[in-house]
């Protein structure tokens, strides 16, 4: 049994629509299994007295620690004490939350993506608390869900925003440098990418991108740090697809980049650049490459080894689209080499600065000729 709690009457009817919707998909459903499914979920504004029966709670409220503790906390007091208390925060420590809560060992991040119902990809987030049983039990039910996942440590942005943040942010210096919106776009589908990168923050909302990139910056320090321009542009009431205005202007019809974009930005006319895909595309993938390798190992993934490698390049293939034809961002980083990705990353050093440094895993594995995909 389900229940949908929420303190909108809309939300709540939009959510049963939805539900609807991905039940009418189903083919070996009949109309008959589809009522009794209906049935099983409980909507509700307020508290049901069905929740301290229940064994499984995930919640989804906006991203704000006091709020999810005080949320989740009060969930935990209703329901057994060997309840899951999952969390789909998408930059919060899970850590920190299950700090609060009575018997931490049951509490995990289970962070969905958007859209969820086209996302194939779960990440559960492992708390310094969350035990096996949690971690089991979780990764049983996602993959009843129908999706993938993949068992990440509670660390800033944990594994796919993680990766993904240095790319987002080379996208902000690659406009600041005068390349238009358009272009860069155009070179990463190019390479294989799904949507653009600029596209991409419109369609994630510029207010959410912008949280997420106070928390990398507060979490790893300058080398997350980048032109603030989804905050300028959110402030300005231009969040992205959902208010039909970011980088893009949104109608019914199309999607266009906005004409006045630099200006609101503030950036000089005369810094436009000569668009070219390839150095475009270069500043982009290797910001991914240079974050995948920290990640693997630091041990986000699991123990530094090819099986955590191949949780990474899953978790980038389905978290945020990269070219599956290229087999994830470390398989990818391996075709070309240790050595050739290191040479890359210094020259861009020298010619963008500090943020390109190649960490200390790429330059060990350049040394010493290992696979970019194995322990060092």
């Amino acid at each position: 049994n389900v229940i949908l709690k929420d303190r909108a009457e809309q939300d709540l009817d939009r959510g049963i629509e939805q539900i609807k919707g991905e039940l009418a998909k189903s083919r070996s459903l009949s109309e008959a299994d589809r009522s009794f499914v209906l049935n099983r979920i409980e909507r509700t504004t307020k508290e049901s007295p069905n929740i301290g029966s229940a064994n499984l709670a995930i919640e989804a409220i906006f991203e704000e620690m006091s709020a999810k503790k005080a949320v989740l906390g009060g969930l935990a007091k209703q329901m057994t004490s060997d309840s899951i208390i999952a969390t789909n925060t998408s930059s919060l420590s899970v850590t920190e939350i299950a700090s609060s809560i009575e018997n931490p060992g049951r509490v995990v991040g289970m962070h969905f993506f958007n859209p969820v119902a086209k996302m194939p990809l779960v990440e559960i987030v492992r708390a310094e608390q969350t035990s096996d049983r949690t971690i089991a039990i979780i990764a049983a039910l996602t993959v009843k869900l129908g999706k993938f996942p993949i068992v990440v440590k509670d660390v800033p942005g944990f594994l796919v925003n993680r990766i993904l943040s240095p790319y987002l942010n080379e996208t902000a210096f690659l406009i600041q440098d005068g390349y238009e919106i358009r272009d860069i776009d155009k070179a990463a589908t190019a390479f294989g990418m799904p949507m653009g990168p600029v596209r991409l923050l419109d369609e994630v909302g510029l207010d959410v991108a912008a949280h997420v990139a106070n928390s990398m910056l507060m979490g790893y320090g300058d080398r997350m740090k980048s032109p603030p321009f989804a905050k300028m542009l959110a402030e300005k009431g231009r969040k992205g697809k959902k208010s039909k205005a970011g980088f893009y202007d949104f109608s019914e019809e199309r999607e266009t980049p906005h004409a006045e974009i630099r200006q609101l930005l503030g950036i000089s006319a005369a810094s436009k650049q000569n668009p070219d895909p390839k150095i475009i595309s270069t500043r982009l993938i290797m910001s991914l490459i240079n974050e995948a390798v920290r990640c693997l190992d630091e041990g986000v993934a699991g123990t530094p080894s090819v099986e955590a490698a191949n949780q990474i390049d899953l978790g980038t293939v389905m978290g945020f689209g990269f070219p599956p034809f290229r087999g994830g961002v470390l398989f990818y980083a391996e075709s070309l080499g240790a050595k050739a990705v290191h040479e890359t990353l210094q020259k861009l050093a020298k010619e963008q600065g500090p943020r390109f440094e190649p960490c200390s895993g790429i330059a060990e594995r350049a040394k010493t000729g290992r696979s970019l995909r194995a322990a060092i």
